[in-house]
């Protein structure tokens, strides 16, 4: 068997066929392990893909959630099956119960691998805490993309967006989680789902002049387009009428990430033997 990521990217397919022409008793599955967003055209199978068997023999997803939807999209329900989450702690953090300091804020600006997007992002984020001196907004990055950290630095200068309650760190999302974090404001990236099971308020910036990718479900981030926007964001974060609820961020969890299941895996990959038993493989 040969287990790879699932995108669905071109190099995907090109493994995919040049395996079933170079070893077609090889069974091929691939293995989701990242939400995605509903603009993701990519992820979802084409019906010719389907019909000249580009598709891997199974997709092994990390919740039911995306199980529901590749079918919904035309994927064969049978192959497309929930193996849980792969990355143990991936996504989902702890509850932070870190007491936040009396009277301040702590927000969190995360960055994406993006640098044009970037660029905007950070920009309206700092400028709408210009007139929130009790909000203290910390500016991180992809552990690979800190060389972004300069010119981002330039670019708020430049605009007189630079205040002394903006700050720069190299520290990743969950490490600054670690202390009270009352909201975090992001882009296109998966840092939403991070945010939301630690407790603190989800604020997706939308793009000004590209589409927006959000990976969590509606109405559990607040999007947001303008500073004016994300300012008053950052005022209601006391008013929980415009936030989501614990259970309703536990339902949203646990239907995006399950616990991994070994026998599923098994059985996606064709190999059944179960505690010394051997089981008829699925099919394709």
């Amino acid at each position: 068997a040969l287990f790879h990521v699932f995108e669905n990217q071109s190099w995907e397919k090109g493994l995919r066929q040049g395996f079933r022409r170079a070893l077609p008793e090889t069974r091929i599955v691939g293995c989701h392990q990242s939400p995605f967003s509903k603009l993701y055209l990519n992820m979802f199978p084409a019906r010719s893909e389907l019909d000249l068997s580009r598709w891997p023999d199974v997709v092994l997803s990390h919740g039911a959630q995306g199980v529901r939807a590749l079918t919904e999209a035309g994927a064969p329900a049978g192959r497309v099956m929930n193996g849980g989450l792969f990355r143990e702690g991936a996504f989902v953090l702890p509850k932070s119960t870190a007491p936040g300091a009396p009277g301040r804020r702590r927000v969190i600006c995360a960055t994406g691998p993006g640098y044009q997007e970037d660029l905007e992002l950070v920009l309206k984020a700092a400028q709408a805490v210009r007139a929130r001196p009790q909000i203290a907004l910390i500016i991180n990055f992809h552990p690979l993309l800190v060389h972004f950290r300069d010119g981002m630095e330039r670019f708020l200068k430049d605009r007189q967006a630079m205040g002394d309650n903006v700050s720069f760190t190299d520290q990743p999302v969950f490490e600054l989680m670690k202390q009270k974090v009352d909201a975090v404001i992001f882009g296109d990236t998966n840092v939403g789902f991070e945010t939301i099971s630690s407790g603190a308020r989800a604020i997706k910036v939308q793009r000004d002049h590209a589409l927006s990718f959000d990976k969590l479900p509606d109405g559990i981030s607040l999007r947001v387009s303008t500073v004016d926007d994300i300012t008053r964001a950052l005022d209601s974060l006391d008013n929980d009428a415009h936030w989501p609820g614990e259970e309703e961020v536990r339902a949203v969890l646990d239907d995006y990430f399950s616990a991994i299941d070994l026998q599923t895996v098994e059985r996606a990959a064709g190999l059944t033997t179960t505690i010394g038993q051997q089981t008829e493989a699925p099919g394709p």
